[in-house]
């Protein structure tokens, strides 16, 4: 596996390690056995599906262990709790690693392991996202309209041929207008209430929770702020 990337905990390289010598198109040695696919499964609900991905929300419990899996889908995940788990690869190793919430990664199709939670740890809460196997398109900006972000407001989690991650948390005066040029999932780490405005159209409110995810279409030009609370969200630009 080469492409892992990790922000603030060391979770990915972790799990990395544990796939058992995947290459970089996700095959690892035991390729030929059959094994369940990640999710469905116990503890994962779907909570959102489109032409571009499909959200799970998953806990995992003290004491649960998943069977052996192995993902289908290049896949992006966002924590929402703090607490240490254990992943174990096709060969048996094990290893533990933390989790902290607001921590974002991605992992490549192929990835083949079991997730333990240890009985005495908090139990494990994340949002995990299947990216389908369809290139998303860039729409042009209008000109003079900046793309995503207002620069320095947000801060580059990761690139890859995938995605963009961005962790942002909205200000509360309001932002200068600027351009979804992507599709793009939003995974909320902390709640509150957003302000957005579209030129010629009265300002919308939006009230979000932790760990709602929201899934925003290109070609849209807007201003937001926080309205209430210290919104903050990785945001998930796909390609």
């Amino acid at each position: 596996m080469r492409t892992v990337a990790v922000r603030s905990f060391g979770l990915i390289g972790g799990i990395a390690l544990l796939v058992s010598g995947a290459s970089a198109q996700g095959q690892s040695p035991d390729s030929g056995r059959e094994l369940p696919p990640a999710f469905p499964r116990e503890g994962a609900r779907q909570i959102l599906a489109n032409d571009w991905g499909t959200v799970w929300d998953v806990t995992w419990k003290p004491g649960s262990a998943t069977p052996m899996h192995r993902h289908t889908f290049d896949y992006v995940g966002v924590e929402l709790a703090d607490t240490t788990f254990n992943v174990v690869a096709p060969n048996g190793e094990r290893r533990t690693l933390p989790a902290k919430a607001g921590g974002a990664w991605f992992l490549r199709r192929g990835t083949t392991h079991i997730e333990e939670m240890p009985r005495d740890s908090a139990a494990r809460h994340a949002i995990v996202i299947d990216l389908k196997d369809v290139a998303s398109p860039s729409m042009a900006s209008p000109s003079g309209t900046p793309a995503i972000f207002p620069p320095g407001t947000a801060e580059k989690i990761l690139e890859n041929a995938r995605v963009v991650m961005w962790d942002y948390t909205w200000p509360a005066e309001s932002t200068p207008t600027h351009f979804y040029d992507k599709n793009v999932f939003i995974v909320f780490v902390n709640g509150g209430e957003l302000t957005s405005s579209v030129a010629g159209n009265p300002p919308q409110q939006l009230s979000v929770s932790a760990g709602q995810v929201l899934f925003r279409a290109g070609g849209r030009a807007l201003s937001e702020r926080s309205a209430k609370g210290n919104v903050r969200g990785i945001v998930i630009e796909l390609k």
